[in-house]
This record gives C-alpha cells, structure tokens and sequence, in this order.
C-alpha cells in the first residue's frame, strides 16, 4: 500500500506544489520572525525607539498571520494530496453524456491533436 501510495504522490503535480506551498510558507515564517526579534532587540539600542517598535509590532502581525497560514496548509496538505491523487480514478459515470465528455477532453488535449485535426502544410 505504501508503494502504491509513493505512486500516486509521485504522479500528481499537485504534490510538488504543496511541498513548495509548505516550503516556501515555513521561509516566510522563519524571515517574519527574524525580523522581529531583529527590530524588538535593535529598539534598546536605537534612538528612534518607537520606529523600531512598530516595524517589530509589523513583522510580529506578520509573524502571527503567518503561523495561521503555516497552520493550516501544514494539516491539510494530507487532504489535499489524497484528493487530488483520488480525481485520476475517479470514473465520471455519475454524468448523462459521459462519452461525450470523454470524447471532447481527449480531442481537445494537445496530445491529441495529431489525427484529429486537420492541419495546413506551411
């Protein structure tokens, strides 16, 4: 079950862009906090105490909205990923006009444009 699951993870492009969601949302937590903790420590040391104070306060606003986003992408990127795997075998046998269906996504994917449309010699 674990290799069919490696499979499925590995065939959907949906998985390389959750893990650049969850990436890229882990840096921009650790930069957020980086910068407060540089602007609250630098506000002892500075003569312009309340500029210092409310770029830390910004970056710690930024800091918390941030470990709501990291939060929520980091618990449902299971889901995500499950379900996006899940569309590729999924039959849709719940609609009227299943082989049109069908028939209209295979002749228009770029794949399929080699016998079934005409094309003009240049």
């Amino acid at each position: 079950m674990l290799e069919t699951r490696r499979k499925l993870l590995n065939a959907a492009l949906s998985t390389n862009m959750i893990g650049f969601l969850v990436g890229s949302s882990i840096v921009v937590l650790v930069l957020s906090f980086q910068g407060a903790l540089f602007w609250g420590l630098s506000a002892h040391n500075n003569k312009r105490v309340t500029a210092s104070y409310v770029a830390c306060g910004i970056h710690a606003f930024i800091f918390t909205i941030q470990c709501v986003v990291t939060t929520v992408v980091v618990k449902s990127k299971e889901d995500v990923i499950d379900t996006y795997a899940a569309y590729e075998y999924i039959p849709d046998s719940g609609y009227a006009d299943n082989v049109n269906i069908t028939n209209i996504s295979i002749n228009a994917s770029p794949l399929g444009y080699q016998a079934t449309i005409p094309t003009a010699d240049i």
